[in-house]
């Protein structure tokens, strides 16, 4: 298979793929070695960065559950949190309408001080953008998003991720934000690091969410394919995600479009998805009641591989379809 190719080429020294249905797991394979320099061998139970599905697996569903339960309302606007900032409806924050730019390297200010100056320092630089671009997928989006989060429980986000988890009834524990690190033989590598001058490795990759303490709304989360394909129909199983998730347009998901996407020439506009920068995924069939989760490391050591988006796009392809059969 392409995926086991790419493998042996060096594209990636980690993959985990799984896939769960309303009873559970029906399947999950891994393989390959946590790093290509003195890795473990890869098991269903290693930890992926999973990079900006934290977007979609817990910063949406999130602003879903505070919507429902009447919290926070899709037309709320950003300064009423955070005064002094554009009166930006949480719901364009949600589906990358708001005008920000797609990405801003805040953490080249350097990582002192505490977390709280830090929050300030990004936020009066986000107040400064007057330009409204062209809608784009932006991390701003989701970043702002999570410190709304943390305004509303008055806790740091991976406090109010485990609050999230409580909620769900989901076990605390096989999917978390890694503010401390974890055992090198239990996580898949990722990039060489400029910023810090080491390989990230039981670190979070993404370097603005490693400037604001390993908890962002936008990246830090890591996990198991197996464990995230069951949270994903924990997530399905509730009626307020499925309510919101149809009245705000699949608002922090992707929808697959046409026949050669990133999810497989099978899907189709009626699925809900997600990608990954470090080269991980996932995709919900609502209509057949599955999930598939695809991982890997495909940004170790260097993210700058040849040919790498094609490479990336051709493994979720093949992995999805099988996955996920018509």
């Amino acid at each position: 298979m392409r995926y086991q190719e790419e493998l042996k080429n060096g594209f990636f020294s980690a993959v985990q793929y799984a896939v769960a249905d309303k009873d559970g797991l029906v399947g999950e394979k891994a393989e390959g070695l946590t790093a290509f320099e003195n890795g473990s061998p890869v098991t269903e139970w290693t930890m992926f960065d999973l990079a900006s599905l934290t977007k979609a697996l817990f910063t949406a569903p999130a602003f879903y559950l505070l919507f429902n339960k009447s919290v926070v309302r899709p037309e709320d606007t950003l300064d009423r949190f955070f005064p002094g900032q554009r009166p930006v409806p949480l719901l364009r924050l949600l589906n990358h309408t708001s005008g920000y730019p797609a990405y801003a390297e805040f953490f080249r200010d350097g990582r002192t001080g505490g977390y709280e100056e830090r929050r300030a320092k990004i936020l009066a630089r986000i107040a400064r953008i007057k330009d409204i671009e062209p809608p784009v997928y932006s991390d701003l989006n989701f970043i702002l998003l999570g410190f709304v989060l943390e305004k509303i429980f008055n806790d740091r986000l991976d406090g109010v991720f485990s609050r999230f988890l409580d909620e769900l009834k989901f076990p605390q524990g096989p999917l978390l934000y890694a503010t401390r690190p974890l055992l090198k033989q239990h996580t898949a590598a990722t990039m060489f690091s400029p910023e810090r001058q080491r390989v990230c490795h039981g670190e979070v990759e993404d370097e603005n969410c490693w400037y604001l303490d390993a908890a962002a709304g936008h990246a830090g989360l890591f996990g198991t394919a197996g464990t995230v394909a069951v949270y994903l129909m924990k997530l399905l199983d509730q009626p307020w995600f499925r309510f919101h998730l149809g009245n705000l347009g699949g608002a922090g998901f992707d929808r697959p479009q046409g026949s050669d996407s990133h999810y497989g020439r099978n899907a189709h506009a009626r699925m809900i998805g997600h990608l990954g920068f470090t080269g991980t995924a996932f995709l919900i069939d609502p209509e057949k009641g599955r999930a598939a989760v695809v991982l890997t490391n495909r940004t170790h050591p260097d993210p700058n591989k040849e040919n790498w988006r094609d490479r990336i796009k051709a493994v979720r392809q093949e992995l999805f379809d099988t996955l996920l059969p018509v």
